[in-house]
């Protein structure tokens, strides 16, 4: 076979593929309301939470509303930690700052903290303040992908009857040639 018949043949193949959808789309079933990823990621945007909230609406038995209450204690334990650590940080940086200004005369709060302990604590706190802020903004971006994710998947069938019929296909192309492929269905 020359090279351009195989490519040819491959081309067939891939394009004589008749791929069914997997969910049943049935005149006789209920119309389900469509959920919007778009709107689900802009609400979870501008208030965290709200696209899951929109999820939740008109889901038939598909509770969505349980994730509000962890991204709100996510978001709180983060900013908690964020409070903490900067209060920390900017108390430790004063006690550094009057230690060395005047070290006779510093009014000292730590100690059981040396000058060289008091800037590595400085340090850490200023480490486990930057990892609060990546924590709130992983959370954020968290519930924003999920809700869209969850309006995108809202109304796929996930009963456990899901089935595939695989049957071998014949079929002419538009360019004159016989083509082999696999036709999927649900049975």
């Amino acid at each position: 076979m020359t090279k351009s018949i195989r490519i040819y043949s491959v081309l067939l193949l891939v394009f004589s593929l008749n791929l069914s959808h997997a969910q049943d789309t049935d005149s006789s079933s209920i119309a389900v309301a469509r959920k919007s990823p778009q709107k689900a990621a802009l609400l979870s945007a501008i208030i965290p939470g709200a696209g899951q909230i929109y999820n939740h609406t008109a889901a038939k038995g598909k509770r969505r509303i349980w994730k509000v209450p962890i991204i709100y204690a996510g978001l709180a334990t983060s900013g908690y930690f964020l409070y903490d650590n900067i209060t920390n940080y900017k108390s430790l940086r004063e006690e550094y700052l009057w230690r060395l200004a005047d070290a006779n005369n510093a009014p000292i709060n730590y100690t059981n903290y040396s000058t060289d302990n008091v800037r590595t604590a400085i340090d850490q706190y200023k480490n486990w303040r930057d990892l609060s802020i990546v924590c709130i903004a992983g959370i954020y971006i968290l519930q924003i992908v999920d809700a869209s994710v969850d309006a995108h998947l809202f109304n796929h069938d996930i009963s456990p009857n899901l089935s595939l019929r695989i049957t071998p296909n014949i079929g002419f192309n538009t360019a004159g040639y016989y083509g082999v492929g696999l036709t999927l269905l649900k049975k």
